[in-house]
């Protein structure tokens, strides 16, 4: 059985992320949701944080919790950090899950499961609309510095929601170009940036390294319809913290767990 891994930087929320105001404890819903469905699928699942983190989280049902990302130290702007630093420590097979993706059936578990393959990835961004908003943070970062010469600019990005990696050595190069290129981004303040080298850069290591990869979800039809018919789910950006969602977020906890819900609702 795949082990899931979460990750959870506390620094880049006092940046006040996105704008959005109050983000770590909204976090804390997502964060259970997602940690409570895998439970209920019998799926490990761990986390790795700072010791913030780890006070904030640490009634959730983790089978362990790792404050691997106390002494982090990155550009809080590049707020996908952590989860590399997390990466770092995913054994082969592991998969990185974001906060707010949930695994709610056996056949989204079955979707993720990556056996076989060098890694798994929740999509390719085949909408239009989402690749020009990447070109957004390229054009941003192209006044910085050169790109890597593997970089390929005629594919699309990849939606990261789901990490996994059993290549090693792509896992590694991957990790090492983000650091590598965020360092020398460090003062563009594109908000788009953060995803050329978190979400477009894979692509191009993907092919150099002719990779077998699975996608949760495929190219042949409405991806948001395939994601209800498994039973996945993944709020994208932040929306999330908007009103309307945190309602559901709530009464979605309050069903999967009605005590940690009471808990976390009395306490932040």
């Amino acid at each position: 059985m795949n082990k899931l891994v979460h990750s959870f930087w506390t620094k880049p929320a006092f940046e006040k992320r996105w704008g959005e105001e109050d983000q770590l404890r909204k976090n804390i819903w997502y964060y259970a949701i997602s940690a409570c469905y895998a439970q209920q699928l019998g799926i490990p699942v761990e986390l790795h944080t700072d010791y913030y983190g780890a006070e904030l989280l640490g009634a959730l049902p983790y089978d362990k919790i790792h404050t691997t990302l106390e002494n982090f130290n990155h550009n809080r702007h590049f707020w996908a950090g952590g989860k590399f630093e997390a990466y770092k420590y995913m054994n082969k097979g592991n998969i990185h899950i974001d906060a707010d993706v949930f695994i709610k059936t056996k056949t989204a578990q079955n979707a993720i499961s990556f056996t076989g393959y060098d890694a798994v990835f929740q999509n390719w961004e085949w909408d239009s609309n989402a690749k020009g908003w990447y070109w957004g943070g390229l054009n941003a970062m192209m006044k910085k510095t050169a790109f890597p010469e593997w970089f390929n600019l005629s594919l699309n990005p990849i939606n990261c929601g789901v990490v996994g990696f059993n290549n090693v050595k792509l896992k590694h190069e991957y990790i090492d170009a983000y650091f590598e290129y965020t360092d020398r981004f460090k003062d563009c303040e594109n908000e788009s940036s953060i995803l050329v080298v978190e979400q477009w850069f894979i692509s191009s290591l993907l092919e150099k390294h002719n990779a077998n990869v699975k996608f949760v979800l495929d190219e042949s039809g409405d991806k948001k319809k395939q994601a209800v018919e498994i039973g996945y789910q993944h709020i994208i950006g932040k929306s999330k913290y908007h009103e309307h969602h945190m309602q559901h977020a709530y009464n979605c906890l309050k069903k999967l767990d009605n005590n940690l819900h009471n808990y976390i609702m009395n306490k932040y």
